[in-house]
């Protein structure tokens, strides 16, 4: 006899007192692991309790306070200590009150500095305008590099240290724009030098030489956009590049390196070089598409080393000693992860709306598979019913745009054959009634796996999306006979 596993499924009440009883039958001929009898109880033997209603007591203050602190306590008003809001904008005052007053000192620096160059900016020749800008990333590096040696400005070192790290595209966007003539020259050789050496010396306290090669090649992409082309082939190179990199060979890194913000550093290099094509050379945004919804797949949550649940080893004492399980302990949780896949999510919208009206949507395809692959992550992560319902919208709308991938004359006879064996010349649009029924069977097949996953409410939304399409799907057939005929028919035998 095969040795292959049996499921079986079995509907009973979960009120009836013997199916506890039943359990511990199965449990002792060993049809049942003690694991899946506790999944069950969880699932379908539990109700929530109420949460009890208990009033505020205050604590009796202890004899080493003194007289005049206690009133000053017991006088603070209950309501305003709960207030939510209050707490948060107290903690928010906190957390950003010295940051704050750090970037809001070096924007007036900046600010009246380039107000009092301005006046006489014309008379400088471009060499001397880019060096401004160019001694003060030199600057801000410097005092960071010197504050970060001293113990108690470690959060100034990192705010100046950031700000010329963030200047440094910049810098090299500024170059492009120089002449030809020797001075030109000279201060773009020093420039990139230093800036170069600037980054370096940053990548030694990260340990990632991917990402120090990822950051400089993308802002040396902004030279040589003087020619016609080389725009669009720099922004896809750059594109290209950085999700090989970000997405297979850093990997490795990501748990290892101290400093989590270096690839935070790479994705603003690359927004820098699309903003630069989209909104100053004025490049058509249909060519960018397909980089715009790979920033936007870039930025999901495990692409920055999200860290919002730690697993550990959580010991119960039992009767053969201590029972050892792993058990998600939520430990440290940021709002940064979520807010840059809420950014990832839009940006892909943005990219598949900018490219499907192309006459060959190459580019949408290619942002409907990265937006699958994205809301797939999150399923398999959180399974929320928002991402399955996402999977489900993405791939409906690819198979109709894997129809207008087909070449033309191709596609016209297949058209014409089905018309001709549905017969429905006069009623075309009832073909959908048959040619979705391979995306169906894909999302029943995807609703079984959600039910061996455990998920029984999640594969139940899915069976209600499965069976929405189908209804659509016959109502559309139900003009055309044969195109009916077929559609039940299919429809009886995936059931």
């Amino acid at each position: 006899m095969s040795s292959r596993p049996l499921r079986l499924e079995v509907t009973v009440n979960s009120s009836d007192p013997r199916l506890l009883e039943g359990l511990d039958n199965w449990l002792q001929l060993g049809l049942i692991s003690e694991s899946h009898i506790r999944w069950v109880a969880k699932q379908y033997l539990t109700c929530r309790l109420p949460e009890p209603v208990t009033d505020t007591v205050l604590p009796r203050p202890s004899r080493d306070f003194t007289p005049e602190v206690v009133p000053s306590v017991l006088s603070t008003p209950v309501r305003q200590r709960n207030n939510f809001f209050s707490q948060a904008w107290q903690s928010f005052k906190d957390e950003i009150s010295i940051r704050w007053w750090l970037f809001l000192g070096l924007f007036l620096v900046v600010a009246s500095s380039g107000g009092m160059a301005a006046t006489q900016w014309q008379r400088f020749p471009d060499a001397l305008q880019y060096g401004i800008l160019w001694s003060y990333t030199l600057i801000f590096w410097i005092v960071g590099f010197w504050a970060n040696r001293q113990e108690g400005l470690r959060l100034t070192a990192q705010t100046l240290q950031t700000i010329a790290l963030l200047l440094i595209p910049v810098n090299f966007w500024a170059m492009d724009g120089l002449g030809g003539n020797l001075l030109a020259w000279i201060t773009v050789a020093i420039s990139s030098i230093s800036l170069t050496a600037i980054y370096f010396v940053y990548r030694q306290s990260s340990q990632s030489i991917f990402l120090f090669f990822n950051f400089i090649g993308l802002s040396y992409l902004h030279w040589g956009w003087e020619w016609k082309e080389y725009p669009a082939i720099a922004v896809y190179i750059g594109v290209i590049v950085t999700a090989i990199i970000l997405r297979f060979f850093s990997r490795q890194q990501a748990n290892t390196s101290p400093v989590k913000i270096n690839r935070g550093f790479v994705i603003y290099a690359l927004s820098v070089l699309l903003i630069r094509a989209i909104f100053i050379v004025n490049l058509p945004i249909q060519q960018l598409g397909l980089a715009i919804g790979v920033c936007g797949w870039l930025m999901q949550g495990a692409s920055f080393g999200r860290q919002d649940t730690s697993y550990v080893r959580q010991g119960r004492q039992g009767g053969q000693g201590r029972d050892f399980t792993d058990s998600p302990i939520p430990i440290h949780q940021s709002p940064i992860p979520n807010i840059l896949e809420i950014i990832g999510a839009i940006l892909l919208f943005i990219a598949w709306l900018v490219c499907i009206t192309e006459t060959f949507p190459w580019q949408a395809m290619g942002v409907s598979l990265l937006g699958l692959y994205f809301f797939t992550q999150r399923l398999r992560r959180d399974w929320l019913r928002r991402d399955l319902f996402a999977i489900f919208i993405i791939g409906w709308q690819a198979h109709f745009l894997i129809g207008r991938l087909i070449p033309g004359e191709f596609k016209r006879d297949a058209i014409d054959l089905s018309i001709q064996i549905t017969k429905s010349e006069a009623f075309p649009w009832t073909v959908y009634g048959i040619t979705l029924f391979p995306y169906l069977i894909f999302f029943v097949w995807l609703t079984g796996w959600l039910y061996r996953q455990d998920k029984t409410k999640l594969a139940l939304f899915g069976e209600w999306l499965t069976f929405a399409l189908g209804m659509v799907m016959t109502l559309v057939s139900l003009s055309n006979p044969t195109g009916r005929s077929l559609n039940l028919f299919l429809s009886t035998c995936m059931l």
